[in-house]
Order: C-alpha cells, then sequence, then structure tokens
C-alpha cells in the first residue's frame, strides 16, 4: 500500500488509508534515519495505537454490554492482558534480536521492565474503559468504536510512543522519566478512585446508622 496515493472516497478506500498510515508509520518508527519528531509520530501512531488497542480489546469486549464489575476488576483485566502481550513480546524481541548477541542485561530490561510497562498502560487504559463504558455499549457505527478505541488509550499510546522513541535516540534517562510517568499516572486513576470510593462507602454508613436511629425504640 506504501507505492499509492489513497484518496478516501467510500468505506473501502478509508480502511485501505487507515492501514496505509499505519503502515507508514511503522516504516517511521523503525527507520534509523528517522529524526526524533518523524520517530516519534511513527511510535505513538503507529506501534502505540496498534499494540494498546490490541491490549485493551479484552476489556473493551468485557465492557461492551452491562456488567456489575468494578474498576479494579477492569484494571486487573487491563494489567493481564498488557502483561501477556509484554511477556509474548520480550520472547520474540529476546530470541529474533538479542540470543546470543547481547548480553544478559538486555533480557532484564526486556523480560521485567517492559512487560511491567505495558501491564502499567493496559492497566490505566482499562481504567478509562470502565469510566467510559457507556461509550461501547451503545448502538453505534463501527468506525465510532474505532474513534472511541482510540481515545481511550490516547494517553497510554502517548506514553508509548515517547518511550520508544527515546529508547531509539539513547535518551535512556529520559525514557525512565517517561516510565515513571507512566506509574505516576497510573496512580492518579487510582487514588482518585478510591478516593471516590471512600466517600461512596461514608455515604452509606451515614444512611445506614440514619436508618438504624429512625428504628430505635422512642424514636
Amino acid at each position: 500500500s506504501q507505492r499509492f496515493v489513497i484518496i478516501p472516497t467510500n468505506i473501502v478506500s478509508l480502511v485501505f488509508y487507515i492501514f496505509w498510515l499505519i503502515g507508514f508509520s511503522y516504516r517511521a518508527a523503525n527507520d534509523p534515519s528517522s529524526n526524533f519528531f518523524v520517530s516519534l509520530m511513527g511510535f505513538t501512531f503507529g506501534v502505540g495505537l496498534c499494540e494498546e488497542i490490541c491490549k485493551a480489546l479484552p476489556v473493551i469486549f468485557i465492557n461492551s454490554r452491562p456488567n456489575n464489575q468494578s474498576w479494579r476488576g477492569a484494571y486487573l483485566w487491563g494489567l493481564a492482558s498488557g502483561a501477556g502481550f509484554g511477556l509474548a513480546e520480550a520472547v520474540l524481541y529476546s530470541g529474533g534480536f538479542y540470543n546470543g548477541i547481547s548480553g544478559a542485561g538486555i533480557y532484564f530490561v526486556r523480560n521485567i521492565s517492559c512487560v511491567a510497562l505495558h501491564a502499567l498502560w493496559t492497566g490505566s487504559a482499562a481504567i478509562t474503559i470502565h469510566q467510559r463504558q457507556g461509550w461501547f455499549q451503545e448502538d453505534k457505527r463501527w468506525y465510532d468504536w474505532i474513534i472511541r478505541a482510540i481515545a481511550v488509550v490516547a494517553v497510554p499510546m502517548v506514553l508509548h510512543g515517547f518511550y520508544d522513541t527515546l529508547l531509539k535516540k539513547d535518551l535512556n534517562a529520559l525514557a525512565l522519566a517517561v516510565a515513571v510517568g507512566s506509574f505516576l499516572w497510573l496512580a492518579f486513576q487510582i487514588s482518585r478512585l478510591r478516593g471516590a470510593d471512600d466517600q461512596t462507602a461514608q455515604a452509606n454508613m451515614l444512611r445506614e446508622y440514619q436508618r438504624r436511629r429512625k428504628a430505635m425504640p422512642g424514636r
């Protein structure tokens, strides 16, 4: 598809154009001669977009119909999906690029830190999906789902893109800062929801206290 210039005129050509952009993004990300900005666009809208949506699909599927699952349940699904994806990616990269070439340190990075990062990114996306689950329970057209799927993974997608780009450009300290930022973003989401849970629990306790007080003899 990279040999053609596509002018979207219908659904088929629009889908083809989306794949064309994704293919171009992957090439820009993997090209060693790409500058920082081009690499960032490639890693964000190619690698980051595709991988984050892929990992989020199980959580989107679960929340596409009404359920009694709490945000904690969605978060655990996100962690599991992200960790599984990260582990599979680590095995493929280690076998295809590092085995017999690089030292032991690369296996530590791939099998621990990157797996943890994938889990963090998908866990944070899962929380957003749970909060916006109504988006996926409405009877909408398929391209509405695509737009909404991109919206719920937007923050992890950008963090993913920056992390990969900084590693590509050997800016390891800044990549570590992005990893810390990913953790802080997830911590912020969890702390906000736990605060809301605490307020709900306090309100329920107050209502129960008032109910029992009214039921006491002489009241």
